[in-house]
């Protein structure tokens, strides 16, 4: 399974462990009533995670501080509301009107790692300051929930195959 946004081919995902969320019918009714959604969400049985994924063309420059904050700010709604949409379908019922994965059962087992992953095509240098920007913006749920928080570029992207290179687009 490939899915592209932003640019980006993520991919290639055994379809049992990849959860197009934002493609959801019950997503595409209450995007209009605020809800935000990330990409998709991968479950990665191997090593134990659960990944919610977004990606992004380009991220503003921090020294652009409104536009950065109303960006990290926008981000950590999608991350939020993306896992509250999950917990929602898988155990509020809704897992019998949204056709969720052949593993999605799994998804959610004890000892999951829930990891917010944030990958930004067009962006170069350190990339620690956006991740902790996220962590601040979502202080309250980081300590209820323990996620952790990833962003990548393209290149980093690429070493944890999470996207498939052009050339093999």
């Amino acid at each position: 399974m490939r899915i592209f946004e932003e640019g980006l081919t993520f991919g290639e995902y055994d379809e049992a462990d990849c959860f197009h969320i934002e493609k959801t019918d019950i997503y595409k009714k209450l995007s209009g009533k605020s809800i935000k959604s990330v990409e998709f969400i991968l479950h990665r049985p191997e090593a134990r995670k659960l990944l919610l994924v977004e990606g992004k063309n380009t991220l503003p420059a921090k020294n652009n501080r409104a536009a950065f904050s109303e960006e990290i700010t926008d981000i950590s709604y999608k991350f939020m509301d993306s896992l509250q949409l999950a917990c929602g379908i898988w155990f509020g019922g809704h897992n019998s009107i949204v056709k969720v994965p052949k593993n999605g059962m799994n998804f959610f087992r004890y000892g999951v790692q829930i990891v917010f992953v944030l990958v930004i095509k067009n962006r170069k240098g350190n990339l620690l300051h956006i991740a902790d920007r996220i962590k601040q913006q979502l202080m309250k749920e980081h300590r209820l929930w323990k996620f952790e928080i990833l962003v990548l570029n393209e290149e980093l992207a690429k070493k944890e195959n999470l996207i498939i290179s052009e050339d093999h687009a």
